[in-house]
């Protein structure tokens, strides 16, 4: 498989995990960089997430990362200004991460530090490309 299209398929996944967690008459609101959908235009530290949704007190970033992307340096540079724009904004915040099934491990306690290391309330989500979702 390419890896645009596991990209993609990563993207899918996170649009569906956004989809089951808020109000039917908002699903409009979700931006993904997909077909068929407006593509993301905010930039966080100059960083485009996959996915957004922003609707009422619920502010939710989605990043698919394949597994040669997941450690680069730029995506640690993408998370931290994830995490850094979630901080600033009142309500309930997420990121919601799409991996490899290979990095599920890897990625929860990566998040764990991060999320110590920035003192952030963010929610991250880790949804695996065999189906297991966990919030850290």
């Amino acid at each position: 498989m390419g890896e645009s299209l596991q990209h993609k398929e990563f993207v899918e996944r996170i649009v569906k995990y956004i989809e089951k967690i808020i109000p039917e008459d908002t699903k409009g609101l979700i931006c993904a960089d997909l077909d068929g959908y407006e593509r993301p235009n905010m930039t966080y530290e100059s960083y485009v997430p996959d996915v957004m949704y922003s609707f009422d007190n619920l502010f939710v970033i989605g990043e698919a990362k394949t597994y040669f992307d997941f450690a680069r340096d730029h995506s640690e540079k993408q998370y931290r200004a994830y995490l850094n724009e979630c901080s600033k904004r009142v309500g309930d915040t997420k990121i919601i991460i799409s991996i490899p099934w290979e990095l599920f491990i890897t990625a929860k306690n990566r998040f764990r530090l991060l999320k110590k290391e920035m003192n952030s309330e963010t929610e991250v989500i880790i949804i695996s490309e065999n189906g297991i979702v966990e919030s850290v």
